[in-house]
């Protein structure tokens, strides 16, 4: 079980003895620039990377305090640093020089890994992870540090010890995050677990808040990830308990859905995440429970899991894999309202179809090449979503290639109506294939599935990019069959009248008779962008 190497007592014999068996990883090539030492690191990292299933093949480059970079194809470039060599320079400055030379030669994604911890603006660089060894330090105090007669064996002044708090940092929480999609949900345990005590024996006054915990599942609620509960306990003692706990970080409200009554946990996650229209790999279950956990596991095998007795768990939601975001968008907060909101949006087309657009107030806003969302562009194409056509996987840079060529496009769909903003809720990349409208790729966010809105949002999409392009009444597809993208497979198959295999490149007369509703606004922008 992951729980532990979570813990803070890492050795190198228990780490290589905790790698997992991976079936067919995702293999990646990781670039370290650097100009101390890294080499011992490279067999834990891939112990920790087997956790998420990905299996990493480094390239060194020389020791380099100046970082001139001789790249080689990668997905990944780390930038390695000894702080301690740059002494009467603008540290910041040259660290943003650099990283702009090295985005000119590669379109790998940017990791900056710092022996010290610096100017917090050398944290912020736009579409660069920049951590440093702080939380490390702050662990072993006396320990981080190698002897210094030892330095010049080791090529590095960080302990031996330090570096495997390192790796599992890396290993855990950054490499995953750049190539893999991250969780979106987490769903707790009640009874010591978000609190210390029994509710039913303890009663509302004698249990304990975690607060460090219930701190951090906040954080990440204001990052995205949705939260759930799901306890064995009676649900008016439970309601009762946040109505009364003033003290609580979290309320009942911040929780997306939850599940309270004496049925399997397994059961409530079910109703949990069937709400939230995620799949089991996007969601960690937290519980104090070994068998609540094990049954759980045997239950849901695509779920993960983490034990929360015996551990530092704050320290652990903070490395699990999956749940670092290194930026915070506008979609991200507007998540739980949102997800929430659907429940209402059903039960209203329940009642009557015209009524339904009618009372929700749809607004659709279709923005062509629209710059300042890139983020969430490159987000949205990266998750493991239900709609999605052919898992392009873009880059920040790759993306950027369509917002300047005059024969390619991206656009955005919001979607917003009376009970919330959704923010941007689809994606489209296109281009000009000789006169056809090539749709490269199109995703949309889980939580707008189910609106009834689909067949008419996306129709329209086309005829505004066949207009924008400038091409000819056709249309071509790609489309690859994915792990949980049998929704855009049959939507797909519905708007061509074709049946499409796993793997299929379809092209077709673009459909122009769309039928209007007279109850959703369309807006259209474009905009202009200049490299």
């Amino acid at each position: 079980m992951i729980n532990e190497l979570l813990e803070n007592n890492l050795t190198r014999l228990k780490i290589i003895k905790s790698k997992v068996k991976t079936q067919n990883p995702q293999k990646i090539k990781i670039n370290v620039f650097r100009n101390h030492a890294f080499e011992t690191m490279e067999a834990l990292i891939n112990v920790f990377l087997s956790y998420s299933n990905i299996e990493a093949d480094f390239w060194y480059s020389d020791y380099d305090d100046s970082f001139n970079f001789n790249v080689q194809q990668s997905d990944i470039n780390i930038l390695w640093i000894d702080v301690t060599r740059y002494k009467n320079i603008n540290f910041a400055e040259w660290l943003q020089n650099r990283i702009s030379v090295l985005k000119q030669e590669s379109s790998a994604k940017i990791l900056v890994y710092l022996s010290e911890k610096t100017d917090d603006n050398v944290l912020k660089i736009p579409d660069v992870i920049v951590a440093d060894s702080c939380v490390v330090k702050s662990l072993l105090n006396n320990e981080f540090y190698e002897e210094a007669d030892m330095i010049t064996h080791t090529g590095t002044p960080l302990s031996s010890k330090s570096l495997l708090y390192i790796a599992r940092e890396l290993g855990f929480k950054y490499i995953p995050s750049l190539v893999k999609p991250s969780l979106k949900a987490v769903i707790t345990d009640l009874d010591n677990t978000f609190y210390d005590g029994i509710l039913g024996e303890d009663g509302i006054n004698g249990i304990k808040p975690r607060y460090e915990f219930q701190r951090k599942l906040k954080m990440l609620k204001e990052h995205g990830i949705m939260l759930g509960i799901s306890s064995k306990n009676e649900e008016k003692d439970v309601i009762e308990l946040f109505e009364k706990r003033s003290d609580f970080i979290l309320k009942l409200e911040d929780f997306t859905s939850y599940s309270v009554n004496w049925n399997s946990k397994s059961d409530g996650i079910m109703k949990i995440v069937k709400q939230m229209n995620i799949g089991f790999d996007s969601v960690l279950f937290v519980d104090d429970n070994i068998g609540e956990i094990e049954w759980v596991k045997s239950q849901i095998p695509d779920i993960n899991i983490l034990l929360a007795s015996d551990i530092n768990i704050v320290n652990s939601i903070d490395l699990y894999p999956g749940l670092f975001k290194s930026s915070v968008l506008k979609e991200d907060s507007i998540r739980t309202k949102d997800i929430k909101a659907n429940e209402l949006r059903e039960n209203l087309f329940n009642k009557d179809e015209d009524e339904y657009f009618k009372q929700l107030q749809m607004v659709i806003t279709y923005s062509i090449n629209p710059f300042d969302k890139k983020e969430r562009v490159v987000e949205l194409v990266n998750k493991t979503n239900q709609f999605i056509f052919s898992y392009k996987r873009y880059s920040h840079d790759s993306i950027s290639e369509y917002f300047s060529d005059d024969d390619k496009a991206v656009m955005t769909i919001e979607l917003q109506d009376k009970l919330s903003d959704s923010g941007v809720i689809g994606i489209i990349t296109a281009r000009n294939e000789n006169s056809i409208l090539k749709i490269d790729e199109i995703c949309v966010s889980c939580r707008a599935l189910g609106r009834h809105i689909e067949d008419y949002m996306l129709a329209k999409a086309f005829l505004i990019l066949k207009n924008y392009l400038k091409c000819s009444d056709k249309i071509k597809f790609d489309f690859v069959e994915g792990p949980r993208n049998k929704p855009a497979q049959v939507w797909l198959e519905k708007y061509s009248n074709l049946k499409v295999g796993c793997k299929a490149e379809i092209e077709m007369p673009l459909q122009q008779n769309i039928k209007e509703n007279k109850f959703v606004q369309t807006n259209v922008r474009e905009y202009d962008y200049t490299v």
